[in-house]
């Protein structure tokens, strides 16, 4: 079990210390201060919870600098953002990952190139001239593509599938998810729907996260990309030849249609639809529940989301959104 003394955990984060008998106090987990945990870290970021955390059993706690100068019964670490500084805290207390090996039921090309320390779990497939780097690990019955190349430190949760893809190093991909394969394109001759044929690939930048039964869908001609640090929840929907911008987030059932670019740092709430061939600059966030048809070229937070409602009072609310739309289109 990994455990550290309060001076440890202050000098890891750069945090400033408070109380008695520090370097005794040993913290074994983190935890709510509702917990029954004893030898665990807990967190406030406000003084409306100071009660709570007087009252609560955990061997220290982590306040704001606000708080500072607040009487604690227990010993207190001092953070600038202690929402953020306790997740870099609970991330030392996650099991570390280590497997390696290949199960006996792997399927793997005798052309593709392993790493080491690499683990393929029980019922993977590995195609031709695939490439694995170090230390990844592949767990079981995912199925990688001829050709695709995995980096470094990348773990693929169970039943993924990844084709036609480059993924750099400290990749995450969850069950379900399908990388790399065709997107939706047809077009009409008159009588009958054509496939449009697709070439391209998708690239996944280093430090993504990919949700569980999420796609995204390699380009027609040219490459979906999808830059770093980007954060999917699951069933995130990416078209072809769309391109994500570094540290971009999109909550669950968003979807992006083809040829459209988000920029960086953008944020996308629950089932937002983002339209084809649309532009969105970096530092903009939309609003759970909307549409873009338009591209937005100023950062800033949009909405387009009416909440349920009686249906005549719908109604009415729908009618005066359309006519100050209507109105104001042209300033858009």
């Amino acid at each position: 079990m990994q455990s550290y003394t309060l001076n440890e955990l202050a000098r890891i984060c750069n945090l400033e210390l408070k109380g008695n008998n520090t370097d005794s106090v040993i913290i074994e987990s983190v935890t709510s201060l509702t917990s029954e945990k004893k030898n665990a870290l807990g967190y406030i970021e406000h003084e409306k919870f100071y009660s709570l955390a007087q009252n609560s059993k955990v061997a220290a706690i982590l306040i704001p600098k606000e708080l500072k100068y607040y009487s604690f019964i227990k010993p207190v670490l001092i953070s600038e953002n202690p929402v953020i500084d306790f997740i870099k805290i609970s991330n030392l207390f996650l099991p570390k990952l280590t497997k390696s090996g290949i199960h006996p039921s792997a399927i793997i090309s005798p052309s593709a190139i392993i790493g080491n320390n690499v683990f393929i779990d029980q019922g993977v497939f590995i195609g031709n001239n695939v490439v694995i780097g170090d230390s990844t690990l592949i767990y079981a019955s995912s199925w990688i593509g001829d050709n695709v190349c995995i980096g470094k430190n990348c773990l693929i949760h169970p039943f993924v599938v990844i084709a036609n893809s480059i993924l750099e190093d400290d990749i995450e991909i969850f069950s379900h998810a399908a990388i790399g394969l065709d997107g939706f394109g047809f077009k009409f001759d008159g009588s009958k729907w054509l496939k449009v044929p697709h070439f391209g690939s998708v690239k996944i930048d280093s430090g993504c996260s990919i949700g569980s039964y999420s796609s995204i869908n390699r380009g027609t001609y040219e490459n979906t990309v999808i830059k770093k640090g980007v954060k999917f929840d699951a069933h995130v929907h990416i078209a072809h030849n769309v391109e994500v911008g570094e540290h971009t987030i999109l909550a669950a059932y968003s979807a992006v249609a083809g040829s459209s670019k988000l920029g960086d740092y953008c944020t996308l709430g629950g089932r937002v639809i983002v339209a084809d061939h649309l532009q969105i600059c970096s530092h903009v966030t939309v609003l759970f529940g909307s549409v873009v048809s338009r591209s937005i070229r100023v950062p800033g937070v949009y909405g387009a989301h009416i909440p349920a409602l009686p249906y005549r009072q719908w109604q009415r609310v729908f009618i005066s959104i359309i006519k100050a739309f209507s109105k104001d289109v042209k300033e858009l």
